[in-house]
């Protein structure tokens, strides 16, 4: 699950970095990436509702290749470059980047004890900033020796090996395509059961919101940092390219030292309540910078908010899968997912409106401050209203 998830997001965030490399054969500035980071989030979100049930139905195995085998073929016509085909390319990686949240979920819950959740899920959500650290390291250098289309192409052959590699395993862990051989087919009413289930519940409906706005800022710094390298701190592609593995490696190991937190207080509300103070205070900080301030200071910024913006997943995600009725985490997964990726659908967008209206990064990041400011009057509400009546009680740690 860790290695799915990786690779669809490496296949992501190969995009953006590529765009200053890739705009002269589009025809289109590189700012404008945000646009094609929206149409990405609007297939995944999509893409993560259908998985989660498909997931339930037919197994987390089988649906992680298919997202892998989106990925390979989105790069694929990312990399032939022709300007018509872009929005396909969004709308193929898109389909691969949602599903893999929900199906790995589907298998998580089941076999992770619960007094393990938070640092288990976290670690399996390591695999986006992981994905971010291989394209930041290699994509830029593969770029620079072979060009950026032959780059493209490596994603196509990566994705397409890791998911014939899984194939056995689908006899090992996908155990509901024996036990739903029966059942008919999931219909359109029941991969949007989900979303209404998660709106009824107060706690579910308030946590998805605030991971909406988390995902905002996680999108759009993760689209458009090597950029702001590139044009704002007139970084190389390979140093700007740094920048965004300083970013995803902060998230890695905040990831899975917020999922220790979490799991060790018991109290993984008040963890995400203190991501969505952090993220504004450190968005807060990114719009009031200059580009004179020494390059350490940016630096440390976003470890900052890598440790924030990009940490937060695996506690909520573990979260929603407590919440969710056994069996069905992949479900409920999923239909938290779509407010999840509404966020990223619309922020880099706005992102790159502000951008190109105001020719400055500041008023971007101020509204991702605005976002996150949101997210802790929801995040308060979480800790200060009584529990849903279908909430299971917490789990006591064991020993």
């Amino acid at each position: 699950m860790l290695a799915a998830q990786t690779l669809t997001a490496f296949a992501w965030q190969t995009i953006p970095i590529l765009a200053p490399a890739a705009s002269a054969s589009y025809g289109i500035d590189d700012e404008y990436i945000g646009f094609l980071t929206s149409i990405v989030y609007l297939f995944a979100m999509v893409s993560a509702l259908i998985g989660g049930s498909m997931a339930t139905h037919f197994g987390a195995i089988t649906v992680s290749q298919r997202a892998l085998l989106c990925c390979a073929i989105g790069a694929l016509l990312f990399g032939i470059g022709n300007y018509w085909t872009i929005i396909l390319v969004g709308a193929l990686i898109g389909c691969g980047y949602g599903p893999p949240t929900p199906a790995s979920s589907q298998v998580l819950a089941r076999v992770t004890p619960p007094r393990l959740a938070n640092v288990v899920f976290s670690i399996k959500q390591t695999g986006i900033p992981l994905g971010g650290v291989l394209a930041g390291v290699t994509i830029p250098w593969i770029e620079r020796l072979w060009g950026w289309q032959i780059a493209a192409f490596f994603v196509t052959i990566i994705c397409v090996v890791l998911a014939f590699a899984l194939q056995p395993l689908r006899q090992v862990y996908d155990v509901e395509s024996k036990l739903n051989a029966h059942v008919p087919t999931p219909k359109l009413r029941d991969f949007l059961r989900p979303v209404g289930e998660v709106w009824r519940r107060p706690q579910l409906r308030r946590l998805a919101l605030a991971s909406t706005f988390f995902s905002a800022t996680q999108g759009a710094l993760s689209a458009f940092i090597v950029i702001y390298g590139v044009n704002h701190l007139h970084m190389s592609l390979v140093k700007a390219g740094a920048l965004g593995s300083v970013l995803a490696l902060s998230g890695i190991a905040g990831r899975i030292a917020w999922g220790v937190v979490a799991e060790i207080t018991r109290k993984p509300r008040h963890v995400l309540l203190g991501f969505a103070v952090s993220m504004t205070v450190g968005l807060a900080a990114l719009a009031l910078a200059q580009p004179s301030w020494p390059l350490a200071t940016y630096y440390g910024l976003v470890v900052f908010l890598g440790l924030t913006a990009i940490s937060w997943t695996g506690v909520y995600v573990a979260e929603i899968a407590r919440l969710a009725p056994p069996g069905r985490a992949g479900e409920i997964t999923g239909g938290t997912v779509v407010f999840t990726f509404a966020g990223p659908l619309v922020s880099p967008a706005l992102f790159s409106i502000a951008l190109v209206l105001t020719d400055s990064y500041a008023w971007g990041f101020a509204l991702l401050a605005a976002g996150t400011f949101a997210a802790i009057v929801l995040m308060i509400q979480v800790l200060r209203s009584p529990p849903d009546p279908e909430e299971p009680a917490p789990q006591r740690p064991v020993g």
